[in-house]
């Protein structure tokens, strides 16, 4: 009986016990999903096509911008 105690109602009062939170309170794994009209409660975000690559240790070339224009030379 003792061993029974130990090893199997022991374990299980532990995984109860560290789950009753789980049950109660929802976890948030995703952010709410922008709706048209609510305020952007982030800050203002910058995208560009072209990212100038002049960093590294390897040369001292010009900085030639990364991917092709409209001539398509990639």
């Amino acid at each position: 009986m003792e061993t029974v105690l130990l090893f199997v109602v022991a374990p299980a009062a532990i995984f109860v016990i560290l789950g009753l939170p789980l049950l109660v309170v929802k976890p948030k794994l995703q952010p709410e999903p922008y709706k048209l009209g609510d305020p952007w409660p982030y800050g203002p975000i910058w995208w560009s096509a072209v990212e100038e690559h002049g960093h590294g240790h390897a040369s001292h070339a010009d900085e030639q911008p990364i991917g092709g224009s409209a001539s398509a030379t990639w």
